[in-house]
């Protein structure tokens, strides 16, 4: 028989992954504590590659493209990373965390199915045009230009969405609910705990955040989008276009006071700023250096060259 552990037994990471007590905790704070991963870290590491590992067996079957979990794994790794830099540059005392680390990487190889299907789907509804842009008469080019947009436009109404509701909502139930507590839900052992878990994922997550990311990303993606959907036929392909997308953002945008820019207007100006500005200083320096090398060498030269004014053209 398994006697429940007391609260004051418990340790403090088996409360925060299994109880709701715990629940009630990670649901209230606003900090950014997730549950921990279960287990030593080695099997925690294996875990991970066995979801890469499954994920790649299901594109593969699907849509023919076993390397995209790897893609989106690495992506949203880099995007960790920088993430994680970020904050440490903002607050010294950020403390890496194993357990997200993983996290993101077997959240990216459990995504990239669904990250293969939004850049697909609008195929068999409207087919990709056969020259994007066509410059072979003004006709084609109007006729690709409208098709390229009409893609864009369902992709944007439909699929962008779509993906970053579901994403919203799964990140509530990774990092707030965990597995083990989803897991005894859907089990059975507190079924009407789920449906608790699902409002509550709308309430304090998906309701306040899924619009403003769907806004915030066709606002930075879309340019791009009209060319992947449209000039490149390829899905993987697509994916992986997406994928560094999401690493630019994160390296131009996270963690910084520039939300409403686009992520290629505020990535111009931190290359401007770090590149263009210093070099454009340099040359300044320089020219200002030369400028002054030459006219003291000219005076040097004047000196023994030109006549003094005290010399007599008197015969």
């Amino acid at each position: 028989m398994n006697v429940p552990l007391k609260m004051s037994d418990a340790s403090l990471e088996e409360r925060i992954r299994s109880t709701d007590e715990g629940y009630e905790e990670l649901k209230a704070e606003k900090d950014g504590r997730t549950v921990p991963l279960k287990g030593p870290l080695l099997w925690k590491i294996a875990k991970t590659l066995g979801i890469v590992g499954a994920s790649m067996g299901v594109t593969t079957a699907l849509f023919s493209a076993p390397w995209s979990p790897l893609y989106m794994s690495g992506a949203f790794a880099v995007g960790h990373a920088i993430e994680y830099l970020q904050n440490k540059k903002a607050d010294p005392k950020t403390k890496f965390s194993i357990d997200n680390f993983l996290k993101d990487i077997y959240t990216g190889a459990l995504f990239s199915p669904l990250g293969l299907e939004i850049y697909s789907f609008m195929d068999g509804m409207i087919p990709t045009p056969v020259h994007f842009p066509d410059f072979s008469s003004m006709s084609a080019f109007n006729s690709s230009m409208t098709t390229a947009l009409a893609r864009l436009g369902i992709f944007s109404a439909v699929a962008v969405p779509a993906y970053i509701y579901v994403y919203r909502g799964y990140m509530w139930l990774r990092d707030k609910v965990g597995w083990e507590r989803l897991r005894k839900s859907i089990t059975g052992i507190k079924p009407r705990k789920l449906f608790e878990y699902i409002k509550d994922a709308h309430k304090y997550d998906i309701a306040k955040n899924a619009p403003s990311g769907v806004v915030t990303a066709i606002k930075n993606f879309a340019p791009i989008w009209l060319f992947s959907l449209n000039g490149i036929k390829n899905v993987a392909t697509r994916l992986v276009i997406g994928n560094i997308n999401d690493v630019v953002y994160r390296l131009f945008i996270g963690g910084q006071n520039v939300k409403n820019e686009v992520f290629y207007v505020a990535g111009y100006k931190a290359l401007r700023d770090k590149m263009y500005m210093p070099l454009k200083n340099r040359i300044k320096v320089g020219y200002s250096s030369l400028k002054n090398l030459l006219t003291g060498i000219g005076k040097s030269i004047s000196k023994y060259t030109l006549p003094s004014e005290s010399y007599s053209y008197a015969t």
